[in-house]
């Protein structure tokens, strides 16, 4: 995949868009059509950059620092 340069508010508008531009294709070709299952695909992929950018990144910064103040503890607990 590769590196994504849009910051997060840029993102949300182009998946809102792609949600909207795969619900009309669909309204108007059908779900099995070939465009509507395009349109599914990159709405997935830019979902998916959207959860590694930004969903990762706050639950790396949620869970390390209690993940830390844990081992640090463990760490004064071992002889």
């Amino acid at each position: 995949m590769e590196p994504y340069s849009k910051n997060k508010s840029e993102l949300e508008t182009e998946i809102k868009l792609m949600r909207e531009r795969m619900i009309d294709c669909a309204k108007h070709y059908g779900l099995t059509d070939e465009k509507t299952i395009r349109c599914s695909q990159e709405l997935d992929r830019l979902m998916l950059v959207y959860q590694r950018l930004f969903h990762e990144q706050k639950v790396n910064d949620e869970v390390f620092p209690w993940y830390e103040r844990v081992r640090e503890e463990k760490m004064a607990y071992t002889f």
